[in-house]
């Protein structure tokens, strides 16, 4: 991982918000591990943003919590269960206990971003009475899943609701309850923070004139991510002969080496810093990568990856044509189907048409008025 690339972000300056000796409000960002880099993405795009009287924190269960301290971010790293190996039990003490140790370095507030908050978090709210705690909860959950989970929005005093723009095609159990503070989608950076496209081009070692195509694709294991990417390669080629490939290097698979002839493979992050590099992309659906396309406006054949969580990226992904702004796809198995989208997206028509449509849907990152919200300091609590 480039260090530089993460530096450069430069969020936070703890020492000298502390020169002044004035009382600081500690707010302790806690996420999961999830799949990928969502929930640390999230809310550190959300803490990045906080005015300077607010000093941020880390707690995490990501394996990637390198790319957090790299920002800038104090950051404890909390094994997760599967990480460990060891029981639900066993893993909800450790961590109980972890999260106690935190806390006795003194914070005014907890903000979560976890689709299943810990009960523990009941006995800690109690010993901590005036702990606030906020839950970060992304909508779009799959249909029936997950309902059991909302009685916990009790132990909460307030609840952030990164939007999507999938949501008004939401039917998750979040639409049945009220209480939380909306906000539109969370992005780490914002427009005018993403390269342009001779300096994005540059960065990558990608060719100048020709056209290029990320692959931001995922799987269960590098020889099934191996046969992914080598299926859109030449998926690509067939369509677009002359097109150079790009495959980021994952932050939490660093070791994972794709020798696919033709494509070229780099670590970076934020890789959205890079997206104008590209004429089209085809990607996963996941919430952080599906926005950031649309933000840097890149036309994208969308391929939802089914990984048994919470999060409905079937449906996200089939939005895209709906609001015209790429394709969508449910899987690259099906060539006849890729081949026509493909050829879509090949047409440079048809991708300026799909860049304005893109540059329409997000006029305002989330994490400005997230972190506003939070700033405030104001209660939504919900009871049921």
């Amino acid at each position: 991982m480039s260090l530089s690339t993460t530096a450069s972000l430069a969020v936070v300056d703890l020492l000298a918000r502390a020169r002044d000796g004035e009382p600081r409000r500690r707010m302790l960002f806690v996420t999961d591990n999830g799949h990928g880099l969502g929930h640390v993405s999230r809310m550190m795009a959300v803490a990045r943003r906080l005015p300077p009287d607010i000093e941020p924190h880390f707690a995490t269960l990501s394996r990637a919590y390198s790319v957090i301290e790299q920002a800038g971010f104090p950051v404890e790293y909390v094994p997760s269960r599967k990480d460990t190996g060891g029981s639900w039990t066993s893993w909800s003490e450790m961590a109980e206990e972890r999260l106690r140790g935190i806390l006795a370095l003194g914070f005014d507030e907890i903000i979560l971003d976890h689709v299943r908050p810990w009960k523990f978090l009941r006995d800690i709210k109690r010993q901590h009475p005036g702990l606030v705690l906020t839950w970060c909860r992304r909508g779009l959950w799959k249909p029936g899943r997950n309902a059991e989970v909302l009685a916990l929005a009790r132990i909460f005093d307030r609840i952030l609701e990164p939007m999507d723009l999938a949501s008004i095609r939401d039917r998750g159990e979040t639409t049945k309850v009220g209480g939380a503070q909306r906000v539109p989608p969370v992005t780490l950076l914002d427009r005018s923070e993403i390269l342009d496209r001779p300096a994005a081009r540059r960065t990558l070692g990608l060719s100048v004139d020709d056209p290029c195509v990320l692959l931001q694709l995922s799987a269960d294991s590098p020889s099934q991510l191996h046969d992914v990417v080598d299926s859109a390669r030449r998926l690509v080629k067939e369509t677009d002969p002359s097109a150079s490939l790009f495959v980021p290097v994952h932050p939490l698979h660093p070791n994972v080496a794709l020798d696919i002839d033709g494509v070229i493979t780099a670590a970076r992050y934020p890789m959205s810093r890079y997206f104008r590099a590209f004429d089209y992309a085809i990607s996963t659906a996941g919430y952080n990568t599906f926005h950031e396309l649309v933000v840097a406006s890149v036309p994208t054949l969308f391929v939802a990856r089914e990984t048994g969580s919470v999060d409905n990226q079937a449906l996200r992904a089939s939005t895209a044509p709906l609001a015209g702004f790429g394709s969508h796809i449910t899987t690259l198995s099906r060539a006849g189907d890729a081949r026509k989208d493909l050829a879509e997206l090949a047409d440079p028509r048809l991708r300026r048409r799909m860049r304005v449509a893109a540059s329409e849907l997000i006029p305002n990152n989330g994490a400005h008025l997230a972190a506003t919200w939070l700033a405030q300091g104001h209660h939504t609590v919900t009871r049921r």
